[in-house]
């Protein structure tokens, strides 16, 4: 009796996602039919074009001790299609150790153990690969041809993956086999909401840790840290379309967000990321500026209404316990903000503006003038492919046409890395276009841009607190000018910065009025004198209304 035939069955897909099963069923059911002992299917899903792989390893360490023969579904499945001087090394190694080699969509033709193979082996074995590869890339081609023409005539159409939060797939009502997409992608008007909602609350300036804490409570839809982030910065939600790292267009019926809008958050949350305390949850303008008589540095901190306030680094210490009872963040900020801007002349003012806004119109020039010159390579480059894919199509000789073929494909790839970097350089003129009308029309600064005012224009700011209800912050221009703000904090009181002729004696806790003294008897000559007034004296006797300022929470 004929002794079974010992095989060895070897299966690869490329990635984890594909399934290799169809072939494992097609070896098991070959050496079945022809009752063949089936040792094992060495399995991998991999890359051919990996060299570390650890299957391929184990198959050629089989050997005529261990099987009779090899059995593979085809031949691209020893290696990358292009790759044929890989197969042919690995079959002739295969047949050197003495075991049969067949794939099965080649019954007819079994390698035999012992032997080398022939000029007529080679060359039948190479055209096969050649033409397999061949029929691949054409089939890839015409599938990534259709998709585009897919895409250009139905935006929406959804072509698989991950759906974006905020969106959802539905049906085709007017889908027509081979015509129309079968899905489709739309806004989810529940889930846009909280889109809507995370982009809202970087605008007003929340970081993403404040962001998902809250909105963990107010939504059902949970999500993390990193998937906000990933929110915040997928051009999707304000209706752009990306294929391949290239913008497809404007889709309105996927906006969800505008995009200057979406422009703000996204800066908001690289401000936050930028510049931040030692404590990560609050952004403090004054950080190093702001002091306590005492010397300590007033930082800042919650307290348990919710709301912010300053208080002395050494309030805690009992060995040298501070008596300053803290003020209210937004008194202080707010003072500081409108007696800088009122201190500093309006013509310096308007320089401060006028500067940034000139600098980054100088910015946006040379980016034009770097995207001009990268338009101009797209067009060469694309002027080259063109050129190349009419050679190509003249062309009868295989050599000169994969040497073409690769470098079309180099000059694809560097087409789509110039057209992302022009995209890039176009979303960097936005921005700077954004803070350039801002500064034209002087609107307020951001906190971070007024950071940056403090630090060229301050000395230092001290909160001199006389009660739990009352204070005095004294702020230090670096030029020696001094501007005093009495802070009221019960609820009819408020913040009011004094003249800058007013001066303050704070080692008496007074503030100095200056005046004129008359005498009686000559009305018409007058010496001046300075007026002294305590806090409440003060209140008393000025008409402090009209030094009030507003507080901006």
């Amino acid at each position: 009796m004929e002794k079974s035939k010992r095989v060895v069955g070897y299966a690869r897909v490329s990635t984890e996602a594909q399934d290799i099963t169809r072939q494992i069923e097609l070896i098991t059911a070959y050496c079945s039919d022809r009752n063949y002992h089936l040792i094992k299917i060495i399995q991998e899903k991999i890359s051919g074009a990996r060299k570390d792989r650890k299957s391929l390893n184990e198959l050629l360490d089989v050997d005529d001790a261990v099987a009779d023969m090899i059995i593979v579904s085809e031949l691209s499945r020893l290696s990358r299609e292009d790759d044929i001087l890989s197969v042919l090394s690995t079959i002739n190694e295969l047949l050197k150790q003495g075991v049969d080699i067949l794939f099965l969509d080649k019954q007819d033709r079994i390698y035999k153990a012992g032997t080398i193979l022939s000029l007529y082996d080679i060359i039948t074995l190479s055209v096969e690969a050649k033409a397999s590869a061949d029929e691949r890339y054409k089939i890839a081609g015409r599938m990534q041809t259709g998709l585009r023409s897919k895409l250009a005539e139905f935006s929406n159409m959804f072509a698989g993956g991950t759906v974006p939060f905020g969106y959802k797939v539905i049906h085709n009502p007017d889908y027509k086999l081979n015509q129309t997409p079968k899905n489709l992608l739309v806004v989810d008007a529940k889930e846009a909401e909280a889109v809507k909602y995370l982009f809202q609350q970087l605008i007003d300036g929340n970081t993403i840790r404040q962001t998902v804490r809250v909105y963990n409570k107010l939504y059902p839809y949970k999500l993390s840290y990193s998937g906000i982030c990933r929110i915040i910065r997928n051009p999707k939600y304000k209706g752009e379309i990306y294929r391949r790292g290239k913008l497809y267009g404007q889709i309105p019926e996927l906006q969800i967000i505008t995009p200057e809008d979406f422009d703000k958050a996204n800066k908001q949350m690289r401000e936050n990321s930028l510049f931040q305390s030692n404590a990560p949850k609050y952004y403090n303008p004054l950080k190093g500026l702001l002091f306590c008589p005492c010397g300590c540095g007033l930082y800042m901190k919650p307290n348990h209404n919710s709301y912010l306030i300053y208080r002395c680094s050494s309030a805690y210490n009992d060995k040298q316990k501070c008596e300053n009872y803290g003020v209210k963040c937004a008194y202080i900020l707010s003072s500081v903000w409108t007696c800088v801007k009122e201190t500093l002349h309006t013509e310096e003012y308007k320089r401060f503006n006028t500067q940034r806004a000139n600098e980054l119109q100088g910015i946006n020039k040379q980016i034009r003038e770097t995207i001009t010159r990268k338009v101009n390579s797209v067009d060469e480059l694309k002027t080259q492919s063109a050129s190349l894919i009419a050679k190509i199509k003249k062309l009868n000789n295989d050599d000169l046409i994969n040497e073409l073929e690769t470098d079309y494909n180099v000059l694809c790839k560097q087409i789509k890395q110039t057209e992302q970097e022009i995209s890039e350089l176009n979303g960097q003129i936005a921005e700077n276009d954004a803070e350039i009308k801002r500064n034209v029309e002087q609107k307020d600064f951001s906190k971070m841009e007024q950071s940056a005012l403090y630090k060229e224009k301050l000395q230092k700011a001290v909160y001199h607190s006389l009660s739990a209800m009352r204070g005095i912050l004294e702020i230090v221009f670096k030029n020696g000018m001094t501007r005093y703000v009495l802070i009221k904090k019960h609820r009819n009181g408020g913040t009011y910065l004094l003249p800058d002729t007013f001066k303050g004696d704070m080692e008496r806790k007074q503030i100095i009025v200056p005046s004129l003294r008359t005498d009686k008897d000559n009305p018409y000559s007058a010496q001046p004198m300075n007026l002294r007034y305590t806090f409440d004296e003060f209140f008393k006797a000025m008409p402090v209304e009209e030094y009030e300022i507003p507080i901006t929470e």
